[in-house]
């Protein structure tokens, strides 16, 4: 991604970039109505400071990402565009926005809509490069050097959860991540934003690879592991009644880690995201409380 010089339409500083897609796209300098389609694209934006004027819905979940919402209580009054990969442009409209950040899941007709209503700026968001994802916010935001500095301070706290983990001799340690759903278990692999964050602390992910999410599994096919981390996106819909009726089977109650009292529920809106700035500290604060004492 590179920038060129700004210019001025209609008493505007405007500025090119390129986009995650190579799409030249010139938008304000300082964008002050900011459209952000996308929850991980969102997380970023709040983190640097910037305050939407309108939202997509969380991946599965009947609001803003749950993680983000217990945060920003007040992001259920912005205008909301429904799906993510699939917004209502009309409603995108509404929010007359100068600035529009998209996933590059959409789809080229949603985007031909979405430029003629404001400048959008398309950032890849696949979870193996989460950091990358939030450069590419921060570009569009004209916020790099905030993105700097929180990543520095993200990047010692890491080291410190990293020391912690190793002086409560809990290096290496194996952890399985699944994502329950009403259909059954699904085993995250290690490109997963949340298996990323566990390397990066020292500790071992475990099962399949070749993709995260990978399908549904029976419960017997669960990795073996020190820790089981079992999560859902949406805790009040379909999937969170499964796990719980899955955490109460003998079946879940006799796999190793769960009969062990090795077992942890955590907050699936964040673990099971691609990652952001809060997904990734509320995921450190899990894993330090499993293993740093």
């Amino acid at each position: 991604m590179s920038a060129r010089p700004e210019v001025v339409t209609a008493d505007v500083p405007m500025r090119t970039v390129l986009d995650d897609v190579a799409r030249g796209v010139t938008l304000p300098a300082e964008p002050q109505r900011v459209m952000v389609l996308n929850e991980e694209l969102l997380d970023a934006t709040l983190m640097l400071g910037v305050e939407p004027v309108g939202i997509s819905l969380g991946r599965d979940q009947p609001t803003a990402a749950a993680y983000l919402q217990d945060r920003k209580p007040d992001l259920t009054y912005l205008v909301n565009a429904g799906l993510p990969d699939a917004p209502d442009v009309g409603a995108v409209l509404t929010a007359e926005p100068d600035l529009v950040l998209a996933g590059d899941a959409t789809t080229p007709e949603v985007l031909a809509g979405l430029e003629a209503i404001a400048p959008t700026y398309v950032a890849r968001v696949d979870g193996t490069e989460w950091t990358a994802t939030l450069h590419s916010v921060a570009e569009a935001l004209g916020r790099e050097d905030r993105a700097a500095t929180w990543l520095g301070g993200y990047d010692w706290r890491t080291q410190q959860v990293r020391q912690q983990i190793a002086d409560a001799g809990n290096a290496g340690r194996s952890v399985a991540l699944v994502l329950w759903t009403a259909e059954g278990p699904v085993v995250l692999d290690e490109t997963s934003f949340a298996a990323r964050v566990a390397a990066s602390v020292g500790l071992t992910p475990t099962g399949r690879t070749g993709g995260a999410p990978g399908p549904v599994v029976p419960v017997s096919a669960i990795p073996a592991s020190d820790r089981l981390f079992v999560f859902v996106r949406d805790a009040l819909g379909v999937d969170g009644d499964a796990l719980e009726a899955a955490m109460a089977s003998a079946e879940v109650r006799a796999l190793p880690a769960v009969a062990a009292g090795n077992v942890a529920v955590v907050d699936g809106s964040a673990w099971a995201t691609r990652g952001g700035p809060a997904a990734a500290h509320l995921v450190l604060d899990d894993l330090l409380a499993a293993f740093g004492a």
